[in-house]
């Protein structure tokens, strides 16, 4: 079956048939950056290689054996699972599969949601403790004795960037722009 796609009209809804499961997973990234797409597609490549079957057929039980899989969250909420990773990765990978299989309901690609019914754990909020106070930064930046780096630092703490975003930077987005 070749791919097709057909508008009924732009307020109804867009029915796509995909000829396999990939097809479908590289429609639900696409669109997205490079890094978050990666992610999508490995979160979805590992539930796949554990279900082992295409995703019309998986069932709710199957989403359930795969997120016990993942590892038990203790009470806290803080662990690391035997591979290494959080409960926040655990349930990064879950909310992949959530957002996936809706993705697949709207199209008519599965007949049920069977990611629906999934909760995702709540885990203790952590922000607090990443956020670097103003006393800490300037301790860093007094220690810091490369001028660049003290631009660098300073400016992922005033403009709240992240790295890489700050590495992505270029002349163009920092220089005025002569025509204002």
């Amino acid at each position: 079956m070749s791919k097709l796609l057909t508008v009924i009209a732009p307020t109804q809804a867009v029915l796509v048939q995909f000829d396999n499961d990939s097809d479908l997973v590289n429609a639900w990234a696409s669109g997205k950056a490079a890094t978050t797409r990666r992610g999508y597609i490995r979160s979805i490549a590992e539930f796949r290689t554990f279900v082992s079957k295409p995703l019309r057929a998986v069932t709710y039980a199957d989403i359930l054996a795969f997120q016990q899989s993942l590892g038990e969250m203790p009470e806290s909420g803080e662990y690391v699972s035997q591979d290494g990773r959080t409960g926040a990765t655990h349930n990064l990978i879950l909310a992949h599969l959530k957002s996936l299989f809706k993705f697949a309901l709207s199209l008519g690609y599965v007949r049920l949601n069977p990611a629906a019914l999934i909760r995702l754990p709540k885990l203790p909020d952590r922000l607090s403790q990443r956020i670097v106070s103003e006393s800490q930064l300037l301790l860093v930046l007094e220690l810091e004795s490369n001028v660049r780096n003290k631009g660098l630092l300073t400016l992922l703490y005033c403009a709240g960037f992240r790295v890489s975003e700050v590495a992505r930077l270029t002349w163009s987005d920092i220089k005025p722009d002569e025509r204002n």
